[in-house]
């Protein structure tokens, strides 16, 4: 029983990564434009990483 998918792991580990993420280009957000403009470009390339096929929230920091 103790003996866990390491995939599973890492899916659980990758969702809770993303969460935190969002929350924090929220914060960012909040907090001034011209930073969340930098952090969107490198934010799209990590959440496209992390999403594998999902480019939906990627798409939001194209402009």
């Amino acid at each position: 029983m103790e003996h866990l998918e390491p995939l599973a792991l890492v899916q659980a580990q990758a969702s809770q990564a993303v969460l935190w993420l969002l929350v924090q280009a929220v914060l960012w957000l909040g907090a001034g434009g011209g930073l969340m403009s930098m952090l969107g470009e490198a934010g799209g390339g990590i959440m496209s990483i992390l999403g594998g096929g999902e480019d939906e929230e990627g798409g939001m920091s194209g402009g």
